[in-house]
């Protein structure tokens, strides 16, 4: 059986070394919601997602089952875009 969505972010968040909290704050979500979704006892909103997309594109794509490189690249290129 394969890991869900919420498993597979707490996983990123685990192996990554972040401290949970952290990533509800910098991305702007309740750390009660987010700690509900974490357990598994709360979808979350497609809005949060955003966020979470937002300030760390390669968990959410390592919780898609995409390749993160492909994300943190991704976000690299867009910043060095807007700077010029």
């Amino acid at each position: 059986m394969s890991d869900t969505f919420n498993e597979r972010v707490k996983r990123f968040i685990e192996n990554e070394g972040i401290i949970k909290h952290r990533v509800a704050e910098v991305a702007g979500i309740t750390p009660s919601a987010f700690f509900r979704f974490l357990n598994g006892s709360s979808s979350m909103k497609s809005s949060n997602i955003e966020k979470l997309n937002k300030v760390w594109p390669e968990m959410i794509a390592y919780a898609l089952n995409i390749d993160p490189f492909i994300a943190k690249t991704a976000k690299e290129l867009d910043k060095r875009l807007s700077e010029k």
